[in-house]
């Protein structure tokens, strides 16, 4: 499934579920060339949030699983950018990836790349769970989100494995983590997005998903 957004507008009944917080503004088709999908962020952590996810819970290990996406953020500091697949979502801006815990809020089963800039520390990488395995991650510190600049990110679960690539699409991954979730859970995918210091324009050129066992 491949969405560009350059026509059709966002069908929260059917095909997405959508949240925004109290000072969010929610997901809407910005005019502008190529089709883009635009969310705007409230400047606190506690009400400013978004997330976008498919309703259906089809996407496993099992059968392989990949999500793709293109998007660019007005700004890159006090922010957290969470996307992936998850069994569970938290509520809107509520992080997935609890990094005080080394743990996940809601979910149990979960292939994330995280991207997390808070005063001078900047984190990025792949973070997973599952049913039957615990917390794990690979930190990747190259290709990170840049204002204003769109960027390629892609997961793909094959078995319990994950895999990322970001930056141009090809080549081979960024990092690979084996034994990461349970192969048999079903997830959905996902993009969630918070700020704790000034709005931040979160705009999805499109998102791509795809299962392994028909490619």
């Amino acid at each position: 499934e491949w969405f560009d957004f350059n026509v059709k507008a966002l069908d929260t009944t059917n095909q997405w579920t959508v949240g925004a917080s109290s000072t969010a503004t929610t997901w809407a088709v910005l005019a502008e060339s190529g089709g883009w999908l635009r969310g705007v962020t409230g400047a606190s952590l506690a009400t400013g949030g978004l997330q976008l996810s498919i309703p259906q819970k089809y996407w496993t290990g099992t059968n392989g699983a990949g999500f793709a996406s293109l998007i660019r953020l007005s700004a890159v500091t006090e922010v957290r950018l969470e996307q992936g697949f998850a069994d569970v979502l938290p509520a809107v801006a509520t992080n997935l990836v609890n990094l005080a815990s080394s743990s996940f809020n809601s979910t149990v089963n979960a292939a994330v790349y995280l991207y997390d800039h808070a005063g001078s520390t900047t984190t990025s990488g792949i973070y997973a769970v599952g049913t039957s395995v615990a917390f794990n991650s690979v930190a990747t510190t190259t290709n990170r989100y840049a204002s204003g600049v769109t960027l390629f990110v892609a997961l793909e679960l094959d078995g319990t494995t994950v895999k990322l690539w970001i930056g141009p699409p090809g080549g081979s991954p960024l990092a690979v983590r084996t034994s990461a979730v349970t192969a048999t859970t079903g997830m959905i995918p996902f993009v969630s997005i918070v700020t704790s210091s000034g709005s931040k324009n979160c705009d999805i050129d499109a998102l791509n998903f795809w299962t392994l066992s028909r490619v």
